[in-house]
């Protein structure tokens, strides 16, 4: 169901990502990489599974992550089974992470944007087709893989909107 009047879009996305990536542990074993728009959002799923779901592991994976964290997630084996990494679009343009069969898209991202008081701030929205396609593209990079969307592909914009056009530069 969409999200009713005192729920707001991400908390309600959020609830989506966490819904689709429960059954996906409940249907596979194999490695899902989940895809969010935020710092926050990747530690919430990260404490929800370490707590719901036993025998599970789950890897945050951003720019705020320590180093040792990253060099854990590039070094899973290829046949790694329940693992989650939960990441921003920042895994988007990451090396391959050889274990993932399943990407889980949350289809938000935050945008840095500059307000017109001049100063610059992160602003989530919808995150363009063509970055959800390379999301996507993590998945079965070495053998079978797909992708599940917390929205339908057609309800995204095809591209992301040009810098100027989400920035004080149209005051």
């Amino acid at each position: 169901p969409p999200p009713n009047e005192n729920q707001d879009v991400d908390e309600f996305i959020l609830q989506r990502v966490e819904l689709l990536l429960l059954q996906e542990i409940d249907e596979s074993q194999d490695c899902i990489m989940v895809f969010v728009k935020g710092q926050s959002e990747i530690e919430h799923i990260v404490r929800k599974i370490r707590v719901a779901r036993s025998g599970w592991r789950a890897f945050p994976y951003s720019r705020e992550v320590d180093y040792d964290i990253m060099q854990q997630v590039h070094a899973l084996p290829m046949h790694a089974k329940k693992i989650v990494i939960v990441s921003t679009n920042m895994g988007e343009q990451s090396i391959t992470i050889e274990p993932v069969r399943t990407v889980i898209s949350s289809c938000r991202v935050n945008r840095v944007c500059e307000g017109l008081d001049g100063l610059r701030r992160m602003v989530p929205t919808w995150a363009p087709q063509q970055e959800i396609r390379n999301q996507g593209g993590r998945s079965g990079r070495k053998s079978s893989g797909k992708q599940v969307l917390a929205v339908p592909l057609a309800h995204l914009p095809l591209r992301r909107p040009p810098d100027i056009a989400v920035s004080a530069d149209l005051r």
